[in-house]
C-alpha cells in the first residue's frame, strides 16, 4: 500500500466488478500481462461472473491456514494504511486516489478474487470481451432454428473467426531460468538466474519484497502485486523460480446448435 496504493486499489475495484461505477461506462482497463484492453462494462460483467462468491469459495475453503493468515494480514496492513491516508497522514502521496470515492476498505474476499484473477490470466481472461458480449445472432427469432447454424457459417468464414481468437498465435509471456552449479561459477557458489518475462508495468509486474518472521521465515525475492507470498526468491538454504510457457490454458470447441440460443 505504501508503494502502490492507487494501483492496487484500482485492481481490487476491477475484481469486484465495480469499475464502471467509479470510472464511468466509457473507461477502459488494460491488462499489461496479456495485452487486453476491456471496456468497463465488459470488465465488470466478466469479473462478476468469473470472480463471484460461488467461484472463489472453493479456492478459499480448500486453502491452508497459513494462506488464510497471510491474506488476513495483508488486508489488515492495507486497511491500516488507508485509515492513515484518510486521517490526513502521508501528505502529498497517492494524489490519484487519496481523496477518491473509490479508496475503500479492503476485504479478505478481495484477496481471493485477486488469486482467482491470476489463475485466469492465461485462460479465460483472453476471452473476457467475447464472454461479456455474447448474444444470439441478429434476427435469430425469425430464423429457422434448424438452419441458423448453417446461415451463420455461410455468412462468416470459419477461418476468419478463428484468426480473431487469441489462439491464432502464441502468447508473449513465456519465460526461462537457469540453475548453475557451484563448479561453474567464479565465486564457487551455486547461482540461479531468473528471466520471468513479466511486464514492467501494471499489477503483474514482479515486486521486490523481503518477508521476515523471527524463527519462522526469512525470504527475499519478488511476487505479484496483491499477493502476500514470494513467488521467485531465496532463503539461506536454497533459491527457487518457476517458468511460464507460451501455451494458452483453454480449449476452443464448436457446438452444433439446435437453435440460436440452445444446444
Amino acid at each position: 500500500a505504501l508503494d502502490n496504493l492507487c494501483l492496487l486499489m484500482q485492481v481490487f475495484i476491477v475484481n469486484r466488478g465495480r469499475y464502471a461505477e467509479f470510472f464511468g461506462p466509457d473507461a477502459t482497463y488494460t491488462s499489461q500481462a496479456i495485452g487486453t484492453n476491456l471496456k468497463a462494462p465488459d470488465s465488470d460483467f466478466f469479473f462478476r461472473v468469473m470472480a463471484s462468491e460461488e467461484e472463489i469459495k472453493p479456492l478459499r475453503d480448500n486453502t491452508t491456514p497459513e494462506a488464510h493468515d497471510a491474506s488476513r494480514g495483508y488486508v489488515a496492513g492495507f486497511n491500516r494504511y488507508i485509515r492513515e491516508i484518510k486521517d490526513g497522514q502521508h501528505t502529498g502521496r497517492h494524489t490519484t486516489c487519496r481523496d477518491a470515492d473509490w479508496l475503500l476498505a479492503v476485504e479478505e474476499n478481495d484477496m481471493w478474487r485477486r488469486y482467482r484473477r491470476l489463475g485466469l490470466l492465461a485462460s479465460s481472461a483472453f476471452l473476457a470481451e467475447g464472454i461479456s458480449q455474447a448474444q444470439p445472432p441478429v434476427n435469430a427469432a425469425k430464423a429457422n432454428p434448424k438452419k441458423t447454424t448453417q446461415i451463420i457459417l455461410a455468412k462468416r468464414n470459419r477461418h476468419e473467426i478463428l484468426n480473431k481468437l487469441p489462439v491464432s498465435s502464441e502468447m508473449e509471456m513465456g519465460s526461462n531460468m537457469w540453475g548453475i552449479g557451484s563448479d561453474s561459477t567464479t565465486m564457487g557458489a551455486p547461482l540461479l538466474f531468473v528471466n520471468p518475462h513479466f511486464p514492467w508495468a501494471g499489477t503483474e509486474r514482479l515486486y521486490m519484497m523481503h518477508l521476515t518472521i523471527p524463527s519462522q521465515m526469512d525470504i527475499m525475492g519478488s511476487g505479484l502485486y496483491g499477493f502476500p507470498a514470494i513467488l521467485i526468491g531465496m532463503n539461506e538454504k536454497f533459491a527457487w523460480s518457476h517458468t511460464v510457457s507460451t501455451a494458452y490454458r483453454f480449449g476452443i470447441y464448436e457446438l452444433n446448435m439446435v437453435g440460436p440460443t440452445s444446444y
